[in-house]
């Protein structure tokens, strides 16, 4: 990829890194605090490939150069399960009209697990009553 790509280097090469780590190695306390970390920042990914995937999906990003929309890229070409991949293109779809859900979800105190669900909900109703 081009431009971009610099923006998230850097969180593929820490994985990359604790992929090639050995948990077997660490004693408890360290181990947990490696786990930890990783939960953490998964969470945080989550919210940034949130944000990024909303972006694609504004703008049929992936209509040119893969022939199909964002959910079918998801399935189709990062292998991700339909059901997933639509929740996935759901909450980000979602995310910038709540962002107070944004917020929590930015701060590690949801998980977007936990949003999908809120998100959903908040959907189905009336616009007066979908402030959070």
């Amino acid at each position: 990829m081009c431009g971009g790509a610099g923006t998230a280097s850097g969180a593929l090469a820490a994985a990359r890194v604790a992929v090639a780590a050995d948990p077997h190695a660490l004693p408890d306390e360290p181990l947990l605090e490696a786990l930890d970390e990783l939960l953490d920042a998964r969470r945080l990914l989550d919210v940034a490939i949130a944000k990024f995937l909303a972006v694609v999906d504004v703008r049929d990003a992936t209509v040119e150069p893969y022939g199909r929309g964002t959910r079918a890229w998801l399935i189709e070409d990062k292998h991700l399960p339909g059901a997933a991949a639509g929740r996935l293109v759901n909450v980000s779809r979602r995310l910038s009209l709540h962002p107070v859900i944004s917020e929590a979800l930015a701060a590690g105190e949801m998980s977007i697990e936990h949003a999908a669900p809120i998100l959903r909900t908040l959907a189905k109703l009336p616009p007066a009553d979908r402030e959070v």
